[in-house]
């Protein structure tokens, strides 16, 4: 290797962390919108079947997916199943959604973020929003089934487990609490 390579690779890398910090500059947390369904819709159908698929029966799975699946639905349905939780919030880049959390009451009900923005403070951003917004309204413990996959995150945001894997209609989920502060 001569010192263009070293060179090259170095001023590659520093692009790169620029373009992440950029990024995460530009993301905006703000609360869901009618408007937001298909997209959030598609968000959770392609982002479970990516990251969870062994988390359950193929069927069990599968089915998950599909009840978000936008395809050959109506917005407006899709729509009255968000809100029916008051507390649903997205990340946005411009006017891409890039994840999304929702929630009722004490219980978060999903938390999901695209791929391409794993492991950039997304998905701490939207909890913590969710959890400011449980906070105010009195709140003073969450519980979620987290997926098999987003256990060791939950875990790093506080979240505790309260039981073993359980079997949540064919999948395999992690029953989890915090106590807000």
């Amino acid at each position: 290797m001569n010192a263009n390579n070293v060179c090259h690779g170095s001023l590659a890398k520093l692009a790169t962390m620029h373009t992440d910090v950029g990024i995460r500059e530009m993301i905006t947390i703000r609360k869901y919108r009618s408007g937001d369904a298909f997209a959030v819709a598609q968000l959770i159908s392609t982002t479970y079947s990516r990251f969870n698929r062994r988390e359950g029966t193929k069927q069990a799975v599968r089915d998950y997916a599909r009840s978000y699946d936008p395809k050959g639905k109506k917005r407006e349905d899709i729509h009255k199943r968000f809100a029916r939780t008051p507390n649903c919030f997205i990340a946005v880049v411009g006017s891409r959604v890039i994840g999304m959390v929702r929630g009722i009451e004490n219980h978060l009900i999903n938390l999901f973020v695209d791929g391409k923005y794993h492991r950039q403070g997304i998905a701490t951003r939207l909890v913590r929003k969710f959890e400011v917004t449980c906070r105010a309204a009195g709140v003073k413990e969450i519980v979620l089934r987290g997926t098999l996959y987003a256990t060791p995150f939950y875990e790093s945001a506080g979240y505790k487990k309260t039981t073993g894997i359980r079997n949540f209609q064919g999948l395999k989920v992690q029953p989890m609490k915090k106590k807000l502060k």
